[in-house]
């Protein structure tokens, strides 16, 4: 039978005439069957020649067997050009190189054969005889017809490491022929000077700049168009202008003006950061300068001319210097007179409107010995952060403050005023630095009410509509009134921080640079099942493993802050919140929705469970993340979604959650855990927080913080939980276990030796750990002692409760320069030779029930989208298999 099957085989498989190899010793190929002596003279000479090469036999070393062999061709015998003073050489190819060669062809003649035979032999429906007897053939083939041993070597040089693959050569063959310009489709780089000419040009064309002249007298007159000039010039345009000096550079010939009729005033604002401004414009000259306009030229030709008769007025960083600038700060304007949120853009256009307005109230100032000079810089673009629309709004109420200072100009000085704009279009990114920018989600925005009436010609009535539209008017005025008030005595009776949330509800902190900043997180990680299960950890059982109830944790949290209005406290854990909320009466549930309303409790993370990022699966970590932030919003509604997300525990971290989390729209994250190596790293070079530029793709970044101690857990001596063995800080020197001076000691020494490793003046001060504040007020009286005792002593040091989302902006307003990350963290070690990385394939059998329970519940949501019938099936999903999946991703459970 296996004598018959093994015949059968062979002669399917090689009814072509293959021969077969397994006879042929080592280093002979796989050849046809020798041809009788006979047989060779009546070839022709073309197949003589063919016939010689297989059979490889022994020739004289004379021309013939040159022409014969062919060994001008490669790859037996090479010539080229080598890097020894440029000498020509000319010799063999190597051993490796005629390895090489006989081993393709071995693979060329034996290869079919091996591939058919190893089929055999892999084969399990086949009998074991069979596939014994396929391996036997294999095993006494020729071992170079092996397709692993071909190398894709040198052609050159024969040697296999250093080369580029796309060419075959070694990376010394390729620099030599690439400078030779001796490879097709490389070209050789360009020469140095062309190099720093085409430098230069990238270097102009990314700062352009634009200079405006917004309005001239009439006794003046500019050329309407001008070729690329430098902002130098510009100095000397404004000297002759004024008619101080005579020298102009020649792209300004064709200027003219009357001597005697010169401008009172001279107004320049430089703006930066934007292309050009809106506006009304008298002429507009384009400029690739990469220098910056000096104003200061015009300054000192101002006072050697007129002595302390000139004026002298600017406004830089939204503040004012000069002869008005007393006059100019002290004047009042309504905040609401601009409409900018970005933060040192608005200082600078409220500081604009005061000189707008100082200047319209004192009216005309025409008996002036000397010109007055305004020098107004506009710096709040270059470090914006907004959106793409507040950005282009920002720049439309630019242009319209602009054109008011025109006309106050104009009024004030008789028309003979010189008002200049200069816009510089700067590359923020190539400056090194990395901004915190947010997402632009305002796409496709609809029409303001203002457009809509533009569109419909709403204004636009007849003389008879006159009763009828003063009736509507009159209508809507009641109206309005009656709403009004009662929204001003609804905001004069309720509470002041009530609906505010935490991000709008955060401590003062000090914007000086030489105050440090010390934002108290109060905080609990409690895990959904570790030593014991989510059960036993909720209601505190089984306390001789570990003495928690999380049930606790809530109930002694919200009476503490309940105590004192300025105590903060953070919740993470989306699943046990949920077990409090279903099992609280409802004034608990009551008091705890008000602190989060009114900022005392914040909502951070907002997944069921801090999920783990190396095993589970993208989509089981969006749908326990969607689970989470689902509930949050409908208990908690605008505050209960978290900006900051808070992964603290997972054994290590990846730029593919960070990425998720980015597109979730938080606008921040921080974790403990990082390899030991790179935390040290980290601590040398000030980078502990970073922005983490996770895809390239979708743009994802999102501002990223590693803890300065690599946990989460508190400060030594420092823990004022029943689960420590820290003392608490006793401050009255009455008692002999007096402590406060120690605790004052360390504590200030850790916040320098911290504040030493960041770019900012803001550090975090972690106050909790693993199921902490079972009895908050042991945490809370030991932290109210610390910062009325820090407060009183060190007055550069500014310590408060705060929360995750009030220390990230925070940071964001002092702009610091931060370093970026592409990478992911992993794998994680928190000291030598202790590596986190066998969770990946542990538990296999769970894994698998997690994977197969997923595409369950995806299968069953894909059903209820498809029906069309979402309220009448919504139902059937089954609420427990939804939040063991979610459970399932915890960072404890799947791993």
């Amino acid at each position: 039978m296996i004598q018959n099957l093994t015949t059968l085989f062979k002669n399917l498989t090689f009814r072509s005439g293959v021969s077969l190899c397994g006879t042929v010793s080592r280093g002979k190929y796989c050849t046809l069957p020798p041809i009788n002596d006979g047989d060779e003279k009546d070839l022709p000479i073309d197949n003589q020649e063919d016939l010689e090469r297989k059979r490889i036999i022994p020739l004289k070393y004379d021309e013939d067997a040159f022409e014969l062999r062919k060994f001008k061709e490669y790859p037996y015998y090479v010539e080229r050009e080598w890097w020894k003073e440029g000498k020509r050489m000319t010799f063999w190819a190597n051993w490796r190189q005629l390895r090489d060669v006989r081993r393709r062809k071995a693979l060329a003649e034996c290869g079919p054969d091996r591939i058919r035979y190893k089929a055999l032999k892999e084969n399990t429906i086949l009998p074991q005889a069979l596939r014994d007897e396929m391996a036997e053939i294999l095993h006494n083939m020729n071992k170079d017809s092996r397709p692993n041993l071909i190398l894709n070597m040198c052609m050159f040089t024969g040697r296999s490491r250093g080369k580029i693959k796309a060419f075959r050569v070694n990376r010394h063959i390729f620099r030599k022929l690439a400078d030779s310009s001796k490879l097709s489709g490389v070209q050789r780089a360009i020469s140095s000077m062309k190099s720093i000419i085409l430098l230069a040009t990238v270097i102009v064309l990314s700062n352009a700049s634009t200079l405006q002249i917004k309005t001239l007298p009439s006794s003046i007159t500019v050329p309407e168009n001008v070729e690329d000039f430098e902002l130098a010039s510009v100095s000397k345009l404004n000297n002759f202008m004024l008619g101080l000096s005579a020298d102009i550079d020649e792209i300004f010939n064709d200027v003219t003006g009357d001597l005697f009729s010169r401008p009172k005033a001279l107004a320049v604002v430089q703006v930066k950061n934007v292309d050009a401004i809106d506006g009304k414009t008298s002429r507009e000259y384009k400029s690739t300068d990469e220098s910056e306009f000096d104003f200061s030229a015009t300054e000192k030709m101002i006072k050697s001319t007129f002595g302390n008769k000139g004026h002298f007025d600017e406004l830089k960083n939204g503040v004012h210097s000069g002869q008005l600038s007393s006059k100019i700060q002290s004047f009042d304007v309504s905040e609401d007179s601009v409409k900018t949120k970005i933060p040192q853009l608005r200082d600078e256009l409220l500081s604009l409107q005061k000189m707008i307005g100082y200047l319209k109230k004192n009216g005309p100032r025409l008996g002036l010995s000397a010109p007055e000079l305004f020098n107004i810089e506009i710096d709040g673009f270059v470090n914006a952060i907004g959106t793409k629309n507040e950005i282009n709004a920002a720049k439309k109420e630019l242009g319209k403050i602009l054109d008011e200072l025109v006309d106050v100009l104009k009024s004030t000085y008789g028309d003979q005023v010189v008002v200049e704009v200069i816009t510089t279009d700067g590359n923020v990114e190539s400056s090194g630095s990395h901004l915190i920018a947010k997402r632009d989600t305002q796409s496709n925005q609809p029409l303001t009410i203002q457009e809509i009436r533009k569109k419909y010609n709403v204004y636009s009535f007849t003389q008879g509509d006159y009763p009828a539209i003063f009736a509507i008017f009159a209508g809507v005025s009641i109206i309005l009134s009656i709403a009004i008030l009662f929204i001003a005595v609804g905001m004069w009776t309720m509470d002041p921080v009530q609906g505010s949330c935490s991000w709008n509800n955060c401590p003062n902190w000090s914007s000086n640079k030489d105050d440090i900043n010390v934002h108290i997180i109060s905080h609990t990680h409690d895990d959904l099942g570790w030593i014991k299960t989510v059960d036993e950890y909720y209601f505190g059982t089984k306390n001789y493993l570990v003495p928690v109830g999380v049930q606790y944790i809530y109930d002694s949290v919200v009476k503490a802050l309940e105590d004192d209005k300025s105590r903060r406290f953070s919740f993470a854990e989306t699943g046990f919140l949920w077990r409090w909320i279903e099992g609280s009466s409802k004034k608990n549930i009551e008091k705890f929705k008000n602190l989060v309303s009114n900022g005392q409790i914040e909502l951070i993370g907002g997944g069921w469970v801090q999920n783990d990022e190396a095993t589970s699966h993208y989509i089981d970590i969006i749908h326990q993340m969607s689970f989470g932030l689902r509930y949050l919003n409908k208990t908690f509604g605008s505050c209960g979604k978290p900006k900051v997300a808070w992964q603290v525990d997972p054994f290590g971290h990846s730029k593919e959650m960070a990425s998720l989390l980015s597109l979730m729209g938080y606008e921040g994250l921080f974790f403990g855990r990082e390899h030991y190596l790179e935390h040290e790293k980290r601590i040398s070079d000030k980078s502990l927080e970073f922005i983490w530029k996770s895809s390239d793709d979708l743009k994802t970044n999102l501002l990223t913080g590693v803890f300065y101690l690599s946990t989460y857990a508190p400060l030594s001596e420092f823990c004022f939980d029943s689960l420590c063995k820290d003392d608490a800080i006793i401050d009255d020197k009455r008692f002999p276990g007096y402590n406060l001076e120690d605790k004052l000691q360390k504590f200030i020494t850790h916040i320098n030796k911290q504040v030493s490793v960041q770019r900012h003046n803001n550090i975090m001060f972690m106050a909790g750990g693993d199921f902490q504040y079972s009895n908050a007020d042991e945490w809370y009286k030991n932290l109210d002692k610390l910062i009325k005792h820090v407060t009183e002593r060190y007055p550069k040091i500014k310590i408060f409760y705060s929360t995750p989302s009030c220390y990230v902006k925070a940071l964001k307003d002092s702009k610091p320069s931060l370093p970026a990350k592409t990478t992911d963290f992993f794998p994680y070690a928190h000291r030598e030779h202790s590596y986190w990385t066998g969770y990946f394939t542990s538990k296999p059998v769970f894994k698998r029930i997690v994977r197969e329970s997923s595409n369950f519940l995806n299968l069953l949501n894909t059903f209820i989208a498809l029906s069309g019938k979402k309220k009448d099936v919504i139902n059937l999903i089954p609420q427990k298999l939804e939040r063991a999946l979610a459970l399932s991703q915890h960072h404890d459970a799947v791993t």
